[in-house]
């Protein structure tokens, strides 16, 4: 068999009895941090209203666009929401395949199962078979298609759509590949987004989930697409991929579900520039310096997180700030942390942080380079102006499979995410909704609000 087809067989198989308690409870945390992303993207995003009034001149249907009181078809909502949802760089990601599943797998499988009035467990069915098809396939291709230029959360979240689409519709063994097929036809998204024209990056993203809910639909009417499109002399693997370990995508599957090794994001940047920032956290806590008793940083990396994030010294509008390792060092040395708020026009221009981001040296660390992509770290030297060296290396991030977060921690994020969007008695609802997701027996419900 195909690739294609191994993976449809396994899609169609998987029962919600097949999965044990540990992964459901943690798909549901799941589903909580990706909406408190969506909700924060629907008004931290530059062009939410804008890509609403795109959809609206030629959609009209039954899903809910998170974050405001209208709804669109249901490949459209898929696709705002999951811009919203990767737009403010607050979605999850895969601890080193390079890729964050959750913004497309998650507002996929809650646009489909809201028009089709799917039940809780169907729904946390398809998000954690979702999540394993982008995985697994994103691991597979990475670290060759990044440096190719292709953006894995958009070439390989489309694959992850319609699989979740698919088992959501109850296609057959022979739909589901087709519709895998079909969304190999559609994949898109390049690299060419974190150099310039950040803020429409989430757009691709969302192509992705818009892509594999309509290859479900079109698979459901029979139509096919090509038998080999992961594997075939012109498919995926041997065009934005090279040498890829073909076994590996398939190995052990339905043995252990990959959402596990899912990350938290807990600040809204670039996850390349995660290392830095908790580096500096802990140095500060050691040595309580301040911004005025500093000469120079030097931040170390490995070559693509150099390439994505060492650029921009001093971003214009908030998209270049979440890709801006100096920008992100100097907020961190005089805040203490990153949040939303400090991506905002007042800090853009705050001439003592572009003072602080001119002293940052971004390089390439050999040894951290060397251990890439398997660990993605950094290493922060901090020059004082009395001669001392102050030196931080982090490799295990909060948040990640091996340094979780407790469940309130996530709970927290989605309660700043959602403030301000809608109530607080809808924020307790929702949370309470999730603890208890399996029961549902129509998930419009839980939809509603977070209209």
């Amino acid at each position: 068999m195909s690739i294609s087809e191994q993976i449809a067989e396994y899609v169609v198989a998987a029962k919600f009895s097949d999965i044990p308690a540990s992964t459901l409870s943690y798909t549901k945390e799941r589903i909580l941090d990706i909406a408190g992303a969506c909700l924060a993207g629907s008004r931290g995003w530059e062009y939410s209203t804008e890509v609403i009034k795109g959809f609206r001149e030629f959609s009209v249907g039954s899903s809910t666009i998170i974050g405001h009181g209208e709804r669109l078809s249901c490949p459209a909502a898929a696709m705002v929401n999951s811009a919203f949802g990767h737009a403010v760089e607050l979605d999850d990601g895969h601890r080193n395949a390079g890729v964050h599943a959750g913004t497309v797998v998650v507002p996929t499988a809650l646009a489909v199962g809201e028009t089709l009035h799917s039940s809780g467990k169907e729904v946390l069915v398809s998000i954690i078979l979702g999540y394993d098809i982008v995985y697994r396939i994103a691991r597979s291709l990475n670290p060759a298609q990044i440096k190719k230029g292709f953006h894995p959360s958009a070439s390989c979240g489309t694959f992850g759509a319609a699989v979740a689409a698919a088992k959501l519709l109850g296609l057959n063994k022979r739909q589901v590949s087709a519709a895998l097929g079909l969304a190999g036809l559609q994949t898109a998204g390049l690299m060419e987004a974190t150099i310039s024209g950040q803020a429409s990056k989430g757009i691709m993203v969302g192509h992705a989930a818009s892509a594999g809910i309509i290859s479900a639909w079109l698979a459901k009417q029979d139509i096919v697409g090509p038998d080999s499109i992961f594997e075939g002399k012109h498919g995926i693997f041997n065009t934005i991929s090279e040498n890829v370990d073909q076994e590996s995508v398939l190995r052990d599957i339905g043995k252990r579900f990959e959402i596990v090794d899912t990350y938290t994001k807990l600040y809204p940047t670039c996850r390349h520039t995660h290392p830095v920032i908790e580096s500096i956290i802990d140095l500060k806590k050691e040595h309580h310096f301040s911004e005025e008793d500093i000469c120079k940083v030097v931040v170390g990396t490995h070559e693509v997180a150099v390439r994505l994030t060492g650029s921009i010294c001093t971003p214009v509008v908030s998209a270049e700030a979440r890709f801006s390792t100096p920008f992100i060092t100097a907020v961190t040395i005089r805040e203490g942390t990153v949040a939303m708020q400090h991506l905002e026009t007042g800090f853009l221009t705050d001439e003592n942080i572009r003072k602080i981001a001119r002293l940052v040296e971004v390089r390439v660390d050999e040894k951290i380079n060397d251990l890439f992509p398997q660990k993605r770290g950094a290493k922060v030297e901090i020059y004082l102006n009395d001669g001392t060296r102050l030196e931080k290396t982090t490799f295990t991030l909060k948040g990640s499979p091996d340094f979780p977060v407790d469940s309130t921690v996530i709970d927290q994020k989605f309660l700043n995410c959602a403030s301000g969007i809608v109530s607080q008695e809808k924020i307790s609802r929702f949370i309470t909704m999730i603890e208890k997701f399996e029961e549902l027996l129509d998930i419009s419900s839980i939809m509603r609000l977070l209209s």
